[in-house]
């Protein structure tokens, strides 16, 4: 209960709940969905909970010294696999079993 608290307070200020897409996707006009899926609205709580947790882990161990030696270029290479997936899925898609398309 304490984390969906915590979503519902802090998640609209960062993105826009009706669209299932944050700033930088309204702006692009762009959105998340499950893969293969249709734009059915936001996504479910653990799909985006499973997306967001792949980069806030690699962000956080970063921040541990001898760690973030590798976990920084772990971020950039999970970050730029978009460039070489036929999907243009980055790493924490695949993890989610999300896709990113245009409108």
């Amino acid at each position: 209960k304490y984390c969906q608290r915590f979503f519902r307070r802090w998640l609209p200020l960062c993105s826009d709940i009706n669209s299932s897409a944050a700033l930088g996707k309204i702006a692009t006009g762009s959105f998340v969905r499950v893969a293969g899926g249709r734009d059915v609205g936001p996504l479910p709580m653990p799909v985006a909970a499973r997306r967001t947790s792949v980069v806030v882990m690699l962000w956080v161990l970063t921040t541990v010294p001898v760690i973030s030696w590798f976990a920084l270029p772990v971020l950039v290479l999970a970050h730029l696999w978009v460039l070489r997936d036929p999907r243009r899925q980055a790493a924490h898609d695949k993890a989610a079993g999300t896709e990113v398309v245009r409108r």
